[in-house]
């Protein structure tokens, strides 16, 4: 099994700017962890969503694999 080495959760308030900022990290090493989570919520005439993404570092030489 894969060590994780390091933890961090990307948020945006627009689905397109969690794209963004996600390749950036991917970039860097990182990769997802789990799925997007979407939280939308509001106050009277007022509508806000918040998109999160966990990302993850693994060690170094481990390999990981998805199924």
């Amino acid at each position: 099994m894969a060590k994780i080495i390091d933890y961090c959760l990307i948020t945006a308030s627009e689905a397109n700017d969690l794209d963004e900022a996600v390749c950036k990290y991917i970039r860097k090493d990182w990769q997802p962890f789990g799925g997007v989570a979407i939280n939308e919520y509001g106050f009277d005439d007022t509508h806000y969503s918040l998109f999160a993404q966990a990302m993850v570092k693994y060690a170094e030489g481990d390999n990981v694999t998805t199924t």
